[in-house]
């Protein structure tokens, strides 16, 4: 189901490449009405090359797109959790240090006023 947006489009590149053909073929007064058969296969094998490079190019993008997200999620699998917060750490200053240790001693501080003291009745 994901490769619906790139069937579309390939449906739509080689649906206009017919349509620009037939049309180029078959006017009385178009671009190549009174060009010679060489002229005329020239032009219909440089427009089917380049409809064939750009379904290429939409195939190819969507599978390079699919294998790096699939390699992003398998890397941040892989990844311990505790090295992300030393990154973060080593990315303070001394000041930020100073105060996140403060606010980590109030939150402890906190949590031990709201704990009932061992031997005390609840």
């Amino acid at each position: 189901m994901r490769d619906t947006g790139r069937l579309l489009l390939t449906f739509s590149i080689w649906l206009g490449l017919l349509i620009l053909t037939g049309s180029l073929l078959t006017s009385p007064t178009g671009a190549i009405a009174q060009a010679n058969s060489a002229t005329v296969l020239g032009v219909t094998l440089v427009l089917g090359g380049v409809a064939a490079l750009m379904t290429l190019i939409i195939w190819v993008s969507g599978t390079w797109q699919a294998r790096a997200e699939a390699e992003n999620l398998s890397s941040k699998r892989k990844r311990p959790q505790h090295s992300r917060i030393e990154h973060l750490l080593a990315d303070l200053n001394d000041d930020e240090v100073y105060e996140l240790e403060a606010l980590l001693l109030g939150h402890e501080g906190e949590i031990r006023a709201d704990r009932p003291q061992p031997g005390s009745k609840a």
